[in-house]
């Protein structure tokens, strides 16, 4: 594990000093996404507090973490593909290519932009009841992390197939407009509520915002969850 971590640092090492690429490709600075990403988070703050059933909760966390894997995706299929692709005449362990892919994505300014941002915005939200705020946050940084292991697996798995998930992440990007679009226009959560872990972290914090301690169950989805796209992540590579 000691090697592999070191390893692992190394491959960091040289992510941090090629630049961020992902910046430059959205035309934005991660502080001005991070900025709007505020917006956003005003713009559901009053269908969330008028909202008992969890649907613009659940739509929240939807965007949140459909945005974090566009981040995601964005950064691992530029410069992640670069440093991997430059360490491939190396003895590179597995446990250490997927450390530097998880740990790479949730350390881009973007991902932390996002994550930092909206977690204000939870505790903010839920001030005068700290106890789900910290449940809230919990589930919330779950989730980010759930996503971000999830696109290290597609990233890896892509890797070794060379590419040849291409229509299936353009499928995926329909899939997820569509979904948006009549989640927002018709109301209709009947598609959020079959959105795996999107749909556990707006149960849990909907069930942590009426009191009851079976959002301890979700979040453990959620763990659970993220343990088996690290696992699936490192046994592709």
């Amino acid at each position: 594990m000691r090697n592999s971590w070191q390893i692992a640092s190394v491959l960091l090492a040289a992510d941090r000093k090629k630049g961020t690429p992902e910046s430059g490709r959205l035309k934005a600075h991660p502080f001005i996404l991070s900025f709007l990403n505020l917006f956003l988070c005003g713009y559901f703050d009053h269908l969330i507090k008028n909202d008992p059933e969890g649907h613009y909760i659940t739509l929240f966390l939807f965007v949140e973490a459909s945005l974090c894997l566009a981040f995601s995706a964005g950064y691992l299929f530029q410069g992640g593909k670069a440093v991997l692709a430059k360490s491939a005449v190396f003895p590179v362990k597995r446990l250490s290519i997927m450390l530097f892919t998880f740990i790479a994505l949730i350390r881009r300014p973007l991902v932390l932009g996002l994550w930092l941002t909206s977690s204000a915005f939870i505790l903010v939200f839920y001030y005068n009841r700290p106890g789900v705020a910290l449940a809230a946050n919990c589930i919330y940084s779950l989730l980010i992390l759930n996503v971000a292991a999830l696109a290290s697996m597609i990233f890896l798995f892509s890797m070794r197939s060379g590419g040849a998930l291409g229509a299936a992440g353009l499928t995926a990007a329909i899939v997820l407009i569509g979904v948006f679009t009549i989640s927002t226009v018709f109301h209709n959560s009947s598609f959020l509520a079959y959105t795996p872990v999107v749909a556990w972290a707006g149960r849990g914090i909907t069930e942590a915002q009426r009191g009851e301690s079976a959002y301890v169950y979700h979040a453990g989805y959620l763990l659970c969850s993220l343990i088996a796209f690290i696992a699936g992540a490192r046994k592709i590579c």
